[in-house]
């Protein structure tokens, strides 16, 4: 298998074959390493011709280890797309879902034709943002019980009564005398830049549907944070807005007194207006002969 694939150093994860041009003819799909990686970093598409078979290569490393989530049927229709992401180490976050169709001449993004996707997807994002704020707020809420304190009845005596030999344990429970406990700084850290994220991904794909100043009041509240790590969010959506204001906000960032932070809104200005917020890979063609 691997040798079909054009390659003699890696191997084959997984493959199918998928009604994808939606002629009957079917496609073979594949998510393979070529070579030289442990993971299953590679994906084409190969279409069977007169004249031999033409390889499809996605130009990305796919995030998706599994074909179930790269082949999905999306519409509910019965017509199979191509939904594929990659890791962008520039932006520093995973690519937007790109979802890809046959066109006639090549597998090409067709995202804007499915709203019903990608709205279908941001209320799984909110469901997400609302389970992580339950989350945190179930962390700050528990407290463990305190340990009780065990007398002897006859210290319940009342005044002036005779003592009576110890006999009967009693637990009483003890009361907090110093502050309540906090949650790790870690911990709390870690839950809330999981919550962030997830508002940043859900403020993206309100744009993409024509919301186009989604998740700029979370964008001013993370600048203005003493975190780090939410200034560089900030950085990070307002390149994605792309306005007028947001560039302004990003300026005052790459000022940033922390230089990680100042560096990474310095980049997102030099490619200001250049870099696509939802980046769709190119397939590349490839025609392979069939052997004389």
């Amino acid at each position: 298998m691997a040798s079909t694939l054009g390659f003699n150093n890696g191997h084959v994860c997984s493959f199918e074959f998928a009604n994808l041009r939606h002629s009957g003819t079917l496609s073979l799909i594949a998510l393979y390493d070529e070579g030289g990686t442990p993971g299953c970093n590679d994906f084409s598409v190969f279409d069977k011709g007169v004249t031999g078979v033409t390889r499809y290569d996605y130009g990305g490393n796919p995030v998706d280890n599994e074909l179930t989530d790269i082949l999905r049927e999306i519409e509910g229709n019965g017509r199979s797309e191509l939904v594929l992401r990659s890791y962008d180490a520039t932006a520093q976050e995973y690519d937007w879902p790109v979802v890809y169709a046959w066109t006639g001449t090549g597998y090409t993004n067709v995202s804007s034709q499915y709203p019903r996707y990608y709205g279908d997807l941001l209320a799984s994002v909110r469901k997400e943002i609302s389970e992580l704020k339950n989350a945190r707020k179930a962390l700050f809420e528990a407290t463990p019980q305190p340990p009780a304190v065990m007398i002897s009845h006859n210290s319940l005596a009342a005044p002036g009564s005779a003592p009576e030999p110890p006999s009967v344990m009693i637990a009483l429970p003890r009361e907090e005398t110093g502050p309540r406990p906090t949650v790790a700084p870690k911990v709390e850290a870690r839950s809330r830049h999981d919550i962030n994220e997830e508002l940043a991904a859900a403020a993206k794909i309100e744009r993409f549907l024509g919301k186009k100043d989604a998740g700029m009041a979370d964008a001013n509240r993370w600048a203005n944070s003493t975190d780090p790590d939410e200034r560089k969010l900030a950085a990070r959506v307002f390149a994605q807005m792309a306005t007028p204001e947001a560039f302004t906000h990003e300026e005052t960032l790459s000022r940033d007194p922390n230089h990680e932070v100042a560096k990474f809104a310095a980049r997102r200005i030099e490619g200001w207006c250049q870099e696509d917020p939802y980046n769709a890979w190119p397939f590349e063609r490839q025609i392979q002969r069939a052997s004389q």
